[in-house]
This record gives C-alpha cells, structure tokens and sequence, in this order.
C-alpha cells in the first residue's frame, strides 16, 4: 500500500459533517431572516415563495438540538477510546475540550463587545433598546453589555449565574456544551471504576454540578445523553451490509427532518418534549450514520461539506453581533424590510459578509486549536508534568 496516498474520507465521517454544516446554516439562516425582514404575521398574501421562506428559515432553536446529540457522540465516543488504549487523563480531556470551546469564545466574545459598541453608539434606537422586537435577540442589549457578564459568559456561566452578554444570544447553548463535557469526566467514573467510594465521591460531584447548573441545563443533558448512548452501543455492535446502512441512512434521514418540519409547523409541541422527539431522531441518522463503513470518493460536495464543518463552530458563534450590526444600520429604527426583490438581494450581500468574516476569524482561532492544544500540553509537561498524568 502506497502511505503517501492520502486517506479517504468514510462515509460516516461525510454523514456527520453534513449534518454538522446543516445545523449551523439553519440556524445563521434563521436569524439572518428574523433579523432583516418583517415577522410573517406582518405579510399581506405572501405567495406560496414567500412561505416556504419563512417556514424554512423559522428552524434555527430546534437545530441546535443536532449539536447536542452530535457533540455527545463525538466527545464521548473520542473519550471512551482514549480510555480503552490506555491514555484518557482528566487533564487531556479537559485540555482537548476547553480549547476546543474557548479558542472562539474568547475572540468572539472581544468581537461581540467590539460590534456591540459600535452599534450601541450610532444606532441605539431600534434593534438594540428593543424597539424592534425579533425572535432571535433579546431587547435591552445595553443592559446586558457588562463586564461582569462578559466575563461570566467567558467562564461558561451563562444561564446560569448571568445571561448571555451583549447581542451574542447564541452564547445560550454554550454553556449547556460545557457543563455536559464537564458531567462527562464524574460520569466515566461510575462505570468504569471498581471502587465504591471513587464512584459515591463521583456521584455526589455529578448531582452537585446538575443542581449547580440549575433545572434547564440538567434537562437538557439528557438530550446530549443520547449522542453518548449511541457511542458506548457503537462499542458493541458491528457494522451492517452497505446496502441496509444505505437504506438505514435515508429513512433516518426522511424521519429527521420530518420531525424538523413538524417541530416547525406546531404539529409537535414546543419546548422540551418536543425538542427530545427530534433528538431521538438525529441519535437514530447518528447511529445508521456510524454504522456505514464506506469509503467516500473525494468529490466536490464531500470536500465542501468537511471544509464547512471545520468552521461552523466559528459561524455559530461569531454571526450574531455581526448581523445585529448591519441590521440597525440597514433597518434603523422604521422597521424590518418586506421580503421583495430588492431587500432580498441586499440580505444575501449582508449574508455573505458575515460567512465572509467568520470565515477569516475561524483561520486564526478554531483552525489553530490543535497547536493552541499542544503548546498548553507542553507548558504544563514542563512546569507540572505529574499533572499531565492526572
């Protein structure tokens, strides 16, 4: 075998980045419309154009769900085998995944503050004070463009000590992410351990962060429950014949996003309930998605799907302040645009800027972390190196 021949990306891997990209374009799309155009009930006749536009650009709160579970799986599954070869510490956890978060926040928190200035002075008066109210923001940004919050939101307190700083609403589910990475560590405790009081002392630390935390971020982990369920029944079940995991995969597919769409149209309820409906879903495309051990070809749609995933945590957090900028100049105080020709096209220009500038962000901080990751491995193997083994 060639070794110089680069490896191919597996099917599986193709599967879950796309579902990573559709995530987070749902979600940017979502507040790129509520942000820029008027709410529906505002619409008089829309055409049927018109509404397939809102109803598809009105998913952004239950994508979030699809992180959750793939992030479950990703991170726990990753655990599970660094234990198993052997090499799994609470520090290298804790390293791989704090940098992993935190080489965004901290610049995009900055950013955030910087936008929010910006806005605050020359465009106080309509998106910002809430005298244009929007889905996607909370009124009174000023009151939230505090230090002391912006400094809980960079210690991922967020929902549960401060609430989101500034215009960066999406930071929301940040803090859900950290926590559960942070439950993760009492969790392999308990059953992986033999010893009962490692495993009590364990327990009692994992009760004390759910109660911490408070009632939503603990409901919620259960969500991210079920993409760490599917890594640890992975363990134990081979892999099916291609052409069952093929047909596996679409019907997976088919149900995901019906359930997205029912979420959508009110046919599901709201709220928990139904956000766990679609969470079971997304574990189900996950598990048949793991499940096809095929080789993928390089093709266009394979190398723009992966290329996407590497920055679409940068997207997620970077586009809100952004786009509640150029919205309080573009909208001003008269109101949020009707969706005709003319705004639409300068929506998409608007659009693009903002990919455009998270985009450019992500090439010096998320496509930096693994050396961001190795040179605090390094400073602490130097300084402290028992640690490290910790």
């Amino acid at each position: 075998m060639d070794s110089t021949r680069p490896r191919l990306p597996s099917r599986t891997e193709f599967l879950l980045d796309a579902l990573r990209c559709s995530a987070a374009l749902i979600v940017f799309l979502s507040h790129w419309r509520i942000l820029l155009f008027c709410d529906y009930k505002f619409l008089a006749s829309p055409n049927l154009l018109t509404r397939g536009f809102y109803f598809l650009t009105g998913m952004g709160r239950p994508s979030v769900m699809l992180f959750f579970v793939l992030s479950g799986y990703l991170v726990t599954g990753s655990a599970i085998r660094s234990r198993d070869l052997g090499r799994w510490s609470v520090f290298g956890y804790l390293n791989q995944r704090i940098t992993r978060l935190s080489t965004v926040l901290v610049p995009a928190l900055a950013l955030c503050a910087l936008w929010d200035a910006l806005g605050l002075h020359f465009r106080a008066h309509g998106v910002y004070d809430g005298f244009i109210l929007t889905e996607a923001l909370r009124p009174q940004v000023a009151a939230r463009f505090t230090f002391p919050i912006f400094i809980q939101n960079l210690l991922y307190l967020q929902g549960v000590t401060s609430p989101t700083f500034g215009s960066d609403d999406a930071l929301w589910s940040l803090a859900y992410e950290f926590w559960y990475y942070i439950f993760l560590i009492p969790l392999l405790y308990i059953v992986s351990k033999n010893h009962a009081i490692l495993k009590l002392v364990a327990g009692m630390l994992l009760l004390a962060g759910l109660v911490f935390v408070g009632r939503n971020i603990a409901l919620y982990s259960i969500i991210w429950l079920l993409g760490a369920g599917v890594a640890v029944l992975g363990r134990t079940v081979k892999g099916i014949r291609s052409d069952y995991s093929r047909l596996g995969v679409w019907m997976s597919a088919i149900l995901m996003a019906a359930v997205l769409f029912a979420l959508r149209a009110r046919i599901l309820p709201p709220g928990f309930r139904g956000d766990f409906t679609l969470s079971l879903s997304c574990a189900l495309f996950v598990w048949m998605s793991a499940r096809d051990n095929r080789i993928t070809k390089p093709t266009l749609v394979v190398g723009a799907a992966r290329n996407f995933a590497g920055w679409s945590y940068s997207l997620y957090l970077l586009h809100m302040p952004l786009l509640v900028l150029i919205a309080s100049f573009l909208a001003g105080a008269s109101g949020q645009w009707y969706p005709d020709g003319r705004h639409l096209f300068i929506a998409v220009v608007a659009l693009l800027v903002v990919l455009a500038y998270a985009y450019l962000v992500s090439i010096v901080t998320e496509k930096r972390t693994p050396a961001l990751r190795s040179w605090i491995e390094a400073q602490f193997r130097r300084v402290a190196p028992e640690l490290v083994k910790i």
